[in-house]
């Protein structure tokens, strides 16, 4: 990451660039709430104005939550190889889809939102223009709706996929009931034989879909050596290639 001379802020879209005009400032604040729907969030993507932009410099992959969380935060985020996350803005943004899951370079602003504000603590990116790394290519045509993780069904390409958004899709098997909470746990048994853990089912789910093929969304991490899914977020009985995936409309 580093410095860029001044430039001027503009918008207009390219095949494998976009401007995106943003230029207010913002203050370092302490407020962790998630901010309401018709606050003005959305100053991380879009501003009309034109000024002066002294930016940085910054690499690393688009990520859009694709299932939204509490007061209907569902992130865009810039993540770096390094693991350091930036958080672009607090709805999936359709400009940005045919980044998704790509090496990206953006020129921008790190800034924390006024501290009267509701909003998300962690580094936000205010950014100007965004363009694919070398040697990727943006999603094309458009999408016109938010694409779906990638599908997985063996360990390899589970693998590949740590710490990343992911759709697994395999045979439910080994359901557990919680000692304590609510969450069920199972083993998702996949094409080439190997297995891992998938967490956080609910019961009702569990019951229904043990034994048969379904497909799970969540984050891929590695437990004992091996890739898992700690927190399902949604599940789907069958090959489903959008299971649980919102548009954040």
């Amino acid at each position: 990451m580093f410095s860029r001379p001044v430039v001027s802020c503009f918008a207009i879209t390219a095949a494998s660039t976009i401007f995106l005009a943003a230029c207010s400032s913002g203050a370092a604040t302490q407020n962790d709430e998630i901010p309401d729907d018709d606050t003005d969030e959305e100053e991380t993507v879009m501003a009309e104005e034109k000024r002066e932009f002294e930016g940085e410099r910054f690499e690393g992959r688009i990520e859009i939550d694709p299932i939204a969380g509490g007061k209907k935060f569902q992130g865009t985020w810039l993540v770096t190889d390094e693991g350091e996350r930036y958080l672009i803005s607090y709805r999936p943004k359709q400009e940005l889809f045919p980044y998704y899951d790509r090496l990206v370079v953006i020129d921008g602003e790190e800034y924390m939102p006024d501290p009267r504000t509701q909003h998300i603590m962690a580094d936000h990116l205010r950014v100007l223009s965004v363009e694919v790394a070398p040697g990727q290519s943006p999603i094309e045509p458009a999408p016109q709706h938010l694409p779906a993780p990638p599908m997985v069904d063996n360990a390899d390409d589970a693998t590949e996929r740590t710490g990343r958004w992911t759709l697994a899709t395999g045979t439910l098997e080994a359901i557990q009931a919680p000692e304590q909470g609510t969450a069920y746990a199972g083993t998702l048994r996949l094409s080439d034989g190997s297995s891992f853990a998938v967490n956080g089912l609910d019961g009702d789910s569990a019951g229904e879909y043990e034994g048969q093929k379904v497909t799970v969304i969540g984050r891929i991490r590695i437990s004992d050596d091996a890739p898992a899914i700690p927190e399902v977020r949604a599940i789907c009985k069958g090959r489903v290639d959008r299971c649980g995936v919102e548009d954040g409309s």
